[in-house]
């Protein structure tokens, strides 16, 4: 046509790829992989575990905050004097249940608990020197991206400014701003209540963002 110019199909298809790589990248899609380095110490056995951890509180840490960061796999390697495969299991659900106790923080315990359906765990261990090197692979399944969370950790900077909380502001009218608000903005969502499936409608994103969540997810915002 005259009076206009066509981008060439390769030049529209190489625009629509890069567009696409670049929202992948912004939503979290390509998640980075954090690897943790452990060291045990063959203490004593014990009646949960005969592999001892020297540095046991500083690996819940890490564990901890991978999972507020959204990591796709953590990776855990450590060396121990005896051949200990069975005890590799519940040594990782130990780590995982003290990741995500109770720590004083919004954006911890149960907020991390209940956003995340569990994980995947493969591990292995070979002969090394006077014991086996075993190597640990947890895979979070988490429920919302870490740009959807950093969406509700935006969005609830905006609400709290608007409930005008100050010094002598009390607990009571703190938590009485708080239910109005979520009675005032949030609708139950009636539709995916009893989709065991759609685990986003049991989030502080759905709640906070979409301002639609069933149960679970007005209880994680309020947390």
């Amino acid at each position: 046509m005259k009076g206009k110019k066509v981008l060439p199909l390769v030049s529209v298809w190489a625009l629509s790829v890069l567009l696409v790589a670049v929202f992948l990248l912004a939503s979290g899609f390509f998640r980075k992989e954090r690897t943790v380095f452990l060291t045990t110490a063959q203490a004593k056995y014990s009646e949960s575990s005969s592999i001892v951890l020297t540095n046991r509180e500083e690996i819940v840490r890490q564990i901890r905050r991978s999972l507020k960061q959204h990591d796709q796999r953590i990776k855990i390697f450590f060396h121990a004097k005896k051949e200990a495969m069975s005890d590799v299991e519940p040594l990782t659900k130990g780590l995982m249940e003290e990741a995500l106790a109770d720590t004083n923080r919004p954006d911890e315990g149960d907020y991390l608990r209940f956003q995340y359906g569990g994980y995947t765990l493969s591990y292995g261990h070979k002969p090394s020197g006077d014991g086996y090197d075993y190597s640990l692979s947890i895979a979070p399944k988490y429920y919302t991206w870490r740009i959807q969370d950093e969406q509700v950790t935006k969005e609830l900077e905006e609400i709290r400014k608007g409930m005008h909380f100050h010094f002598f502001t009390s607990d009571r009218e703190k938590i009485r701003k708080i239910y109005d608000w979520f009675y005032d903005h949030v609708t139950y969502d009636r539709v995916h209540e009893k989709n065991t499936e759609n685990h986003l409608k049991t989030t502080a994103y759905a709640a906070i963002c979409e301002r639609e969540a069933v149960c679970q997810g007005y209880c994680v915002a309020m947390y």
